[in-house]
């Protein structure tokens, strides 16, 4: 018999009703996860930022930040490293 979590991991609803977590820890790791990725995207935003002002002239700088907010995005929302 195939086991429903192994096909749908991340899907809660496919679980059985005995087996499902608590809405309350469902909650907490969307909590959690919504904290770490603002505070992943800030650090990351802030380090490249200040990278980028001491390596590179001043206009320079300025243009690398839509780049650099970019990057910071990407690594703290859709790398799933975190």
């Amino acid at each position: 018999m195939l086991d429903r979590r192994a096909a749908c991991p991340t899907c809660f609803k496919c679980w059985p009703i005995s087996r499902r977590p608590e809405k309350s820890v469902l909650v907490a790791r969307l909590t959690y996860n919504d904290r770490v990725e603002k505070k992943i995207f800030w650090i990351v935003f802030i380090l490249l930022g200040l990278v980028a002002d001491f390596v590179l002239p001043l206009w320079w700088g300025l243009v690398a930040t839509l780049p650099i907010a970019v990057v910071s995005w990407w690594v703290a929302y859709r790398s799933e490293w975190f």
